[in-house]
């Protein structure tokens, strides 16, 4: 129980100290205005429960921050489509994100119902944020509720940019080393001593990640190797970092980048295995350059806390991608 204890405080610890360098992000904007002007669409549904679809066209005007939205709402149903014609002021609130205040509207369409510009008295509460991530704009003025996510609408497809991952970066290295396991009860492996070797690289666009660990115990045959292989991206509906790692002890693994900060990676992993349901704290540390640590913060085995006695494993940067990080 005492150990247990222990382990709870140091996850506290680690958590705290993450919080002050922010949640886990895909990206940082230089300039949070970036984006902001372009046509964006989403889908809802009326209180009615009629389907809809909505477009905003987002423009520059020649005041500073003061920009012109047309939103559209079609609903699926033949009905009348609404119009309104927006006024806002859009400033930065952060380095990411942005507030935005309606100064003004007025309803186009329907025109039985078209009107002058309504100010002021009516608009002073209407104020939310937003955030621009590539071709989607994240936008709320409740912060109770999720966030709107708007699609930009491009000639092809929406796609993310590679900038979505760039806290991956140190993970499209290869890095090599040996590890003493003292076993593990989540995953039925016997202790060892494994050479464990993780390579990383994206796709052409930079927009997708995968990585191969792999761990060989002394003595054991090829067959016997343990195999696991991760595809990483930048989530757009969630906001987040995700990754989906299949292993070959046939164990399927879902991990969010949950906190960045000073070149670690804290991931909330969780995963149904032969053992029963694994959920775990996996702290990827590069904030020693060269150096990939690897570290179980908690890990709990069908809500029990397990493989306490697991220690950091620590591989180090292959001579190749060294050569190749000193001449940069």
């Amino acid at each position: 129980m005492k150990l247990r204890t222990l382990t709870l405080r140091f996850l506290c610890t680690v958590l705290l100290a993450m919080v002050a360098h922010g949640y886990a992000t895909a990206q940082e904007e230089t300039n949070p205005m970036t984006g902001v002007v372009g046509t964006f669409t989403r889908t809802g549904v009326s209180t009615d429960g009629i389907g809809i679809a909505i477009k905003r066209v987002i423009e520059a005007t020649d005041k500073p921050e003061i920009f012109l939205q047309t939103r559209t709402i079609t609903p699926a149903d033949g009905s009348d489509i609404s119009q309104l014609k927006i006024e806002m002021q859009i400033e930065p609130l952060s380095s990411r994100v942005l507030k935005y205040r309606v100064v003004r509207y007025k309803k186009v369409l329907p025109k039985a119902e078209a009107g002058d510009w309504i100010t002021k008295e009516k608009t002073q509460e209407m104020v939310g944020v937003l955030q621009v991530r590539g071709n989607f704009h994240y936008s709320t003025n409740n912060l109770t509720e999720p966030a709107q996510i708007w699609i930009r609408q491009t000639d092809d497809y929406a796609t993310l940019d590679a900038e979505s991952l760039s806290a991956l970066e140190p993970l499209t290295k290869t890095y090599v080393g040996r590890y003493d396991s003292a076993g593990s009860a989540a995953y039925n492996a016997s202790a060892s001593s494994t050479r464990v070797k993780c390579t990383g690289r994206t796709n052409a666009t930079g927009t997708v990640l995968s990585f191969d660990w792999t761990m060989h115990a002394d003595g054991a045959p090829n067959e016997r190797t343990f195999e696991a292989h991760g595809l990483c991206m930048f989530d757009s509906s969630t906001g987040k970092i995700t990754s989906h790692i299949y292993n070959s002890v046939g164990v399927a693994m879902k991990a969010d980048l949950v906190r960045t900060g000073d070149g670690k990676l804290l991931w909330e992993r969780s995963a149904k295995a032969p053992a029963g349901e694994i959920r775990e704290l996996c702290l990827f540390d590069f904030s020693e350059p060269g150096v990939f640590r690897h570290s179980i913060v908690l890990r709990t085995l069908n809500g029990a806390v397990v493989d306490q006695e697991e220690e950091d494993i620590v591989l180090y940067l292959e001579k190749s991608d060294t050569e190749t990080a000193e001449k940069q």
